[in-house]
């Protein structure tokens, strides 16, 4: 009877369970792991970074062609930061434009968070923040390009409150290492 209870609950367990990561040599806080994505496909930019943590998986191309370039774990929380190189962009202005439209899609479906980007500063980029409180986490997230290719950054801050700040410090000191793969010397 016992066993076909558990059996019963296996599938809503999956529902409410928090998400299981794989294990990545989570250093507690010191930037160990070097993180080297490659150059492409195409003329997609490549990137390095030092991290604590190596990443939840190795680059890849996903359905709509973008390039998922890293997931890492920041705190004990299991806050995650991670990098999508997006598509192909023809002005500077469409970086602004698509975090405008990201933050306005995620205030708008019910999410809070205010309508105000922050620029700053990644990887050598201007790039466009905004923050948006979830049920369980917040997310902060910056938009920049490099070499005509829109990037989504992000941080799923999963911490406390009172640590949550931490927890953005340790992202942006992983961010603070990133440096663009230089050009081939025949390109």
């Amino acid at each position: 009877m016992l066993s076909q209870l558990r059996a019963s609950l296996s599938p809503l367990r999956s529902l409410v369970a928090p998400p299981r990561w794989p294990d990545v040599g989570f250093t507690g806080g010191p930037l160990t792991h070097e993180l080297v994505i490659a150059k492409g496909p195409g003329s997609r930019p490549g990137e390095r970074l030092m991290t604590a943590s190596r990443s939840f998986y190795a680059p890849r191309i996903v359905a709509d062609e973008s390039r998922e370039d890293f997931r890492v774990t920041v705190d004990e929380h299991r806050s995650t930061l991670a990098a999508v190189c997006l598509r192909r962009i023809e002005r500077r202005e469409q970086i602004e434009e698509s975090a405008w439209h990201t933050l306005k899609r995620a205030i708008d479906g019910r999410f809070e968070g205010d309508y105000v980007l922050t620029p700053t500063r990644i990887a050598g980029e201007t790039a466009y923040g905004y923050s948006v409180v979830l049920r369980s986490a917040t997310l902060n997230e910056w938009k920049l390009a490099h070499a005509g290719w829109l990037y989504v950054i992000g941080v799923l801050n999963r911490a406390p409150a009172r640590e949550q700040e931490a927890t953005i410090q340790h992202a942006l000191d992983a961010l603070d290492t990133w440096t663009w793969l230089p050009e081939p010397a025949n390109a």
